[in-house]
This record gives C-alpha cells, sequence and structure tokens, in this order.
C-alpha cells in the first residue's frame, strides 16, 4: 500500500462498519488517511508492539482512531486480546515511539449499565458493565484513562448503538433485516420492551472526526442522541419498509439485564456536533442498502 509522506489520521479497523465509515467521511473532507487491519488496507497487528512502533513512525499520524473490532462469537478471550491488550500496545507504542499525536480508543455503552429511567448516562457516571464485553471495554477506557493522566492527548469516545447502510447482521437493526429478507412472518422480537439510543454510522463518523479535530477535547465523550427507543419501534421501522409485521415479545426488567441504555450528548455538542440523519432514513438507508459483506475490522 503507498502511504502519504505524512498522514492526518490511522483509523485501525478500516474493514469494519464505523472505520469504513470513518474513512468514507474524512475522504469527503478531503482529510489525508490512512487505513489499517482490512483487505487493501495497511497490515498491522496491535499485540506486536515492535511492528506498531515500525508502522506509527512510517505513517506518522497525528490522529489515530483504534476502531477495530471483534468478530461474531468471539470468545471474552479474544475480545479482551483485540479490545484491551491491543489498545494497551498500541498507547504504549505510541509512547515508546516518541509520537506526539491523538488516541481515539472507542468505548462502548456497555461499559454504564443501565442509565437512570429519567435520563440518559453521562461520561462521569461509575461504570458497571452487565456483560463480558462492557467489562472489558471498561479496562480498555482505564488504560486510556492512565495514560492521559501521564500525559497523553487520549480520548474515550463512548459509542452507542448504530444504524445505517454497511452493517453487518451481527448488530440488532442487520439481524432484523436479513430475518425479514429470508421471508420471517412475522417478525418475532425479542426484548422488544428494551430501549436503546440509535445514532446513524455516518453521523457517529462525523463525531469522531469533530472529536478528532477538536483542539481540547474532554477525556471521555458519548456519541449518542440522548433519544431512547424501544426496540419494538426500530423493528416496526424495519417491517414497514420490508413489508412485513412484527410480534413484539416483551422481556422481564432487571438490574442484572442491560434493558435501558441512553446516553447524554452534552459533551459532543459542546463542541458543536449534532446529528444530521434522522432515524428513519438511517433504517431507509441500510434496507436499500440490502445488508452488508463487511467482515469485523
Amino acid at each position: 500500500m503507498t502511504l502519504p509522506p505524512v498522514s492526518s489520521w490511522l483509523v485501525i479497523g478500516a474493514n469494519g462498519f464505523l472505520g469504513s465509515a470513518l474513512l468514507a467521511q474524512l475522504a469527503a473532507a478531503g482529510v489525508p488517511a490512512v487505513g489499517a487491519r482490512g483487505p487493501g488496507a495497511l497490515p498491522l497487528d496491535l499485540l506486536d508492539r515492535p511492528a506498531l512502533k515500525r508502522v506509527l513512525r512510517q505513517v506518522r499520524p497525528r490522529r489515530i482512531v483504534n476502531a477495530a473490532g471483534h468478530p461474531p462469537g468471539a470468545s471474552d478471550e479474544e475480545m479482551r486480546r483485540i479490545h484491551l491488550e491491543g489498545s494497551r500496545n498500541l498507547l504504549a507504542a505510541q509512547e515508546e515511539s516518541g509520537l506526539a499525536c491523538r488516541t481515539i480508543l472507542l468505548g462502548s455503552a456497555a461499559e454504564y449499565g443501565n442509565s437512570p429511567e429519567n435520563v440518559g448516562s453521562g461520561e462521569d457516571d461509575p461504570p458497571h458493565p452487565l456483560s463480558a464485553y462492557g467489562r472489558i471495554k471498561a479496562r480498555q477506557s482505564e488504560a486510556g484513562l492512565d495514560a492521559r493522566s501521564r500525559g497523553a492527548d487520549v480520548v474515550i469516545a463512548r459509542v452507542f448503538n448504530t444504524t445505517g447502510p454497511g452493517q453487518g447482521k451481527h448488530l440488532l437493526a442487520g439481524a432484523l433485516l436479513d430475518r425479514l429478507a429470508r421471508g420471517e412472518r412475522p417478525l418475532r422480537v425479542e426484548q422488544s420492551n428494551f430501549v436503546r439510543d440509535w445514532l446513524d454510522i455516518r453521523d457517529t463518523a462525523r463525531a469522531l472526526v469533530r472529536i478528532g479535530e477538536a483542539v481540547a477535547t474532554p477525556a471521555v465523550v458519548n456519541v449518542c442522541t440522548g433519544e431512547g427507543r424501544p426496540v419494538e419501534e426500530l423493528a416496526r421501522a424495519l417491517a414497514k419498509l420490508a413489508g412485513g409485521r412484527v410480534e413484539p415479545m416483551p422481556a422481564a426488567i432487571s438490574a442484572e439485564v442491560l434493558w435501558r441504555s441512553v446516553g447524554r450528548p452534552d459533551r459532543l455538542w459542546s463542541l458543536g456536533w449534532r446529528p444530521e440523519v434522522p432515524f428513519e432514513r438511517s433504517l431507509r438507508d441500510q434496507w436499500l442498502a440490502g445488508g452488508s459483506t463487511r467482515r469485523p475490522a
């Protein structure tokens, strides 16, 4: 892969849902960027620190986004290696290479656990993850904040639920569309009363660019809309597009189950960002795109 003399951004996880959307956003803005990890992208092993340092010295980015993802069905140990050990290695390689740049680690809404019923989860709320993935992401955030306490320019972007074109069937909207495409009528929707904060992938990419380019960025920033919608609403919107109907199947609400995940976007709004793609348009564009052949980053 031919690299520019100096790349403004290095996006790790170039072939993933978010990484590919971010690279498209940067290209549209005319910002030089290099993708790593994925077909046609720069090879990169997050667990190989010497190789990481060589890549960083070669690319010399001023912004790094670690959007590396795990494959569907990954074990807890595999997720730990990718998200936690990979991020720790990246931060150490950056420090050891003497590279001064901003690193954005993708956090997750799963770190918070359930949001308060009348408000969303804020960045200063203590973590209470209810899944192995949430716990691993919380430890990744701790590693990033520890590096920041030592002077590194690290930001944790906690991304809530994404929708939009390019999403694979391992995420909810993509899975529901796949089942509709296979003729499931009615579409049986479990946990239909659970609430999520959905954001279009293109707005998510714009948010990351804003976080990356801001002069001063808080240590943790939620990437969300602040509006919660039940799973049933998402399913009905998709079924309407595909000519189907929904059979909702509500589940019991418990403090031990992630039933309400909504964020507070105040910090992101303070950076001048607002969502631009309406919920219904995001789902329509995803439906028109006809699914995704993308692999995990």
